[in-house]
C-alpha cells in the first residue's frame, strides 16, 4: 500500500508543471467577448413560445434561467455584454436572410449581426438592464435620420429637416449624434430625464446659437420609455451641427430618481462629449447666461460631474 501511495505520489508530482499550465483555448475562452439577448417583457416573451426550439413555459423561469447565465459567464469571463431581443424585428432578419427561426443558431445570428445598443453586464438586476437598454433603443429609434423621401419635389420640406440625400458628413454627425444621446440616456438609467443640447456655431458658420430639448419619462402601466421623435430629432440635429461646424457648446442632463434630481454636465470637443467637473456643472447651472451674474442653486438638487460614454475616446 505504501509503495502504491509512493507512486501515485510520484506520477503527481511529475505532472504538476503541466498541470499549473492552463490550456490556450481556456485562456482565449476568458477574452472572447459574449452577448446575450434579453426578452424585454411577457410580451415579447409570449411570441418567442410559438417557436419549438424556444424550450420556456414561463417568463419568471425564463428570467431566473437568464440571471444564472449571465452569472456563470461573468464568473468565466470579464467581457459579458446584454442586448435586447426584438421578436419583430428576429422574424424580420430571418426572413430577409433566409434563416430558419425556429432555431437557436439563428437567434445567436441575430444577437451578433444586429446594431442594437449593448450593454456591459456588471452584476446588475434584470430589470435595471432591460430598463437602460429600453432607453438607449429608444433613443436609437427615436433619432434615427428620416428615410429617404422619392417624391418629385423636395423644396416643400420643413425648415430644418434633412435633405434625402444630405451630405456624407452631415450623415456621420448626425449618426454621431443619435449615438451619444443613446449613451448619455444609457448611463442615465431609469427615472425621468431632461436632455438640453447648446451649440454656438462658428463665425464662418453663420455664429448662430442653437438650442434644443427632449424630455424622457417612463409609462407607469408598460414600462415602456417615452420619447417624442420630433423632439429628439431636433436634439440630434442640433448637436449634429455642433459636430459639423466643430462648434462650441454643451449638453446638460437633468435626472429625476424618486424624490431626488440630479443634474450631469458635459462639454462638445469635435465629435466627443467630455464630462464637466463638478465645480464646472454647479457653475454653468448657476449661472444666468445672459448677464453672467450668479444664480442661486435649487433646493434639492444635486450637481455631479458627467460619467464617461462608453466611446470617450473616439
Amino acid at each position: 500500500m505504501a509503495r502504491r501511495t509512493s507512486s501515485t505520489t510520484a506520477r503527481n508530482t511529475r505532472r504538476s508543471p503541466r498541470s499549473r499550465r492552463r490550456p490556450p483555448r481556456r485562456l482565449l475562452r476568458r477574452e472572447a467577448p459574449t452577448t446575450v439577448a434579453l426578452l424585454p417583457d411577457e410580451r415579447a416573451f409570449a411570441t418567442m413560445r410559438r417557436y419549438r426550439s424556444f424550450r420556456f413555459d414561463r417568463y419568471d423561469a425564463y428570467r431566473r434561467e437568464t440571471d444564472g447565465l449571465l452569472r456563470a459567464l461573468a464568473a468565466r469571463t470579464e467581457h459579458v455584454r446584454v442586448t435586447l431581443l426584438d421578436p419583430g424585428d428576429y422574424a424580420r432578419y430571418c426572413a430577409t436572410t433566409g434563416t430558419d427561426p425556429d432555431t437557436a443558431a439563428a437567434r445567436a445570428r441575430y444577437t451578433a449581426d444586429r446594431q442594437h445598443p449593448v450593454l456591459t453586464y456588471q452584476g446588475q438586476r434584470l430589470t435595471e438592464l432591460i430598463d437602460r437598454l429600453r432607453a438607449a433603443d429608444a433613443a436609437r429609434r427615436a433619432g434615427r435620420r428620416p428615410e429617404p423621401d422619392n417624391r418629385p419635389d423636395q423644396s416643400k420640406a420643413p425648415p430644418g429637416t434633412l435633405t434625402p440625400d444630405p451630405s456624407p458628413a452631415l450623415r456621420d454627425a448626425c449618426d454621431r449624434a443619435v449615438e451619444l444621446i443613446g449613451g448619455l440616456l444609457l448611463g442615465a438609467g431609469a427615472g425621468r430625464h431632461h436632455l438640453v443640447c447648446s451649440v454656438r456655431l462658428p463665425d464662418a458658420a453663420g455664429g448662430q446659437s442653437l438650442t434644443a430639448a427632449l424630455h424622457t419619462g417612463d409609462d407607469r402601466t408598460t414600462g415602456e420609455v417615452e420619447i417624442n421623435r420630433e423632439a429628439a430629432l431636433a436634439l440630434a440635429l442640433v448637436l449634429a451641427a455642433g459636430i459639423t461646424t466643430l462648434g462650441t457648446g454643451g449638453v446638460v442632463l437633468r435626472s429625476t430618481h424618486r424624490e431626488s434630481e440630479v443634474v450631469h454636465g458635459w462639454r462638445l470637443v469635435g465629435s466627443r462629449l467630455r464630462p464637466l467637473t463638478t465645480a464646472e456643472v454647479f457653475t454653468a447651472y448657476c449661472t444666468d447666461p445672459y448677464t453672467g451674474e450668479p444664480l442661486a442653486p435649487e433646493p434639492g438638487v444635486e450637481h455631479r460631474a458627467g460619467f464617461f460614454l462608453p466611446d470617450a475616446d473616439r
